[in-house]
């Protein structure tokens, strides 16, 4: 896991939740926690793609089966930011 107090690792940066966490955590640690595991589901969701783009065609009800996963992922992941603490 990357270090929340280094601005300068690869993939940061804007902290969306920074400032927005949870009564009693720590705000830069909660805040790069959320930050970093919706960077992580987003970077898995985008490699899902990829791979339907190159295979897909090869084996179409799997690809099905795959994009709703990814759908119901992704929607879950978008409701999840908009339940986080304000």
């Amino acid at each position: 896991m990357t270090d929340p107090q280094d601005n300068h690792e690869s993939g940061a940066g804007p902290q969306r939740f920074v400032g927005r966490v949870p009564a009693g955590d720590h705000p830069v640690t909660a805040g790069h926690i959320a930050d970093q595991s919706v960077r992580l589901i987003l970077a898995a969701l985008t490699e899902i793609v990829e791979i339907i783009r190159v295979h897909g065609d090869m084996a179409p009800t799997s690809t099905a089966y795959v994009i709703e996963l990814a759908n119901i992922v992704a929607g879950e992941t978008l409701a999840w930011t908009r339940r986080w603490p304000k």
